[in-house]
């Protein structure tokens, strides 16, 4: 399941030619469905052989993991075992790294958005920020703005980070060991990451004291349909993400007292079902909210009287 395109070429060199022969067949199948779901004849069996009870098993066990699941539980279960370590493969890192040497054309609309905003906010906490990717690709548009920015992601990723910080001396790069220290931060960034979390952000967000003021997603498949979860292949590792139902996502938020400023998409990326149109998006989505706290409180009301 190929979810970057105009990175492949970054991803196909991390991909080990050791691959298992399983991972390999299932590379292959994806790859030979895709090719022919562009013909209206062969997508018309695909879609009889997928859902056929006498052939469904068959065209499961020839797609392997590339295929949707209904919960991010049942996603992981089905990979795990050709997994790699998953996000706590080094390679995960070092294909972060990789890919934002440089901005990508996703990056620019919270480029935009972050340069607007500098004069409100001095500190930004990255979810999911793995080794601090976005704090060094990001630096180098704001050299001069003095910006607390703080990781939090998996404690292998925040120990290579913090490795990494020390030999680059990068001083204004720090890694918190809990969600929790995102309490009153101005920005909270999540990029690349929302898809990963189990749990709703709402939820998260009333775990803190103090909500953040903005919140800043980039790079996260949604869906207007029912969610569902699917498997990323990123060569030499691979993990279960969760597409989230956009209007659910946003409803959430709202509930959480945020409002929505701007939203965009990061047409350089795809997550793609070999063979199933309805699960495939087509692009990653982005958007900017911001706290308020009127809303927050209108909603709280509501919820008493409701009670009551």
């Amino acid at each position: 399941m190929d979810n970057i395109k105009s990175a492949g070429a970054s991803i196909n060199e991390c991909r080990s030619h050791k691959a298992p022969l399983r991972v390999r067949q299932v590379r292959l199948t994806g790859a030979a469905l895709n090719w022919m779901s562009r013909l209206a004849p062969a997508r018309r069996v695909i879609n009889f052989t997928r859902v056929a009870p006498g052939f469904r098993f068959l065209y499961r066990m020839a797609l392997g993991y590339q295929r949707s699941y209904r919960t991010l539980e049942e996603a992981e279960a089905a990979v795990s075992a050709y997994a790699q370590h998953g996000h706590q493969n080094p390679a995960n890192a070092d294909l972060h790294l990789t890919l934002n040497k440089r901005a990508r054309p996703s990056d620019y609309a919270a480029l935009f958005h972050l340069q607007r905003l500098l004069p409100n906010i001095r500190s930004i906490f990255d979810l999911g920020g793995n080794v601090g990717n976005l704090y060094y690709c990001y630096s180098e548009f704001f050299p001069e703005k003095d910006l607390i920015w703080t990781v939090h992601d998996l404690p292998e990723n925040v120990a290579r980070g913090r490795a990494l910080a020390q030999r680059r001396g990068a001083d204004r790069l720090s890694f918190a060991d809990t969600w929790r220290e995102a309490s009153g931060v101005d920005l909270l960034l999540i990029s690349g990451a929302l898809h990963y979390l189990k749990q709703p952000l709402a939820g998260m967000l009333a775990t803190l004291e103090t909500l953040p003021r903005y919140i800043l997603i980039n790079r996260t498949p949604v869906t207007n349909g029912p969610s569902f979860a699917a498997v990323q292949d990123s060569g030499p590792f691979r993990v279960a993400c969760l597409v989230r139902n956009r209007q659910a996502l946003l409803k959430d938020l709202e509930g959480a007292g945020y409002r929505l400023l701007d939203t965009w998409h990061a047409a350089e990326l795809a997550l793609q079902i070999p063979g199933d149109h309805d699960h495939t998006v087509p692009f990653y989505s982005g958007f900017l909210l911001e706290h308020n706290p009127a809303s927050a409180a209108t909603q709280s009301g509501q919820e008493i009287r409701a009670e009551d």
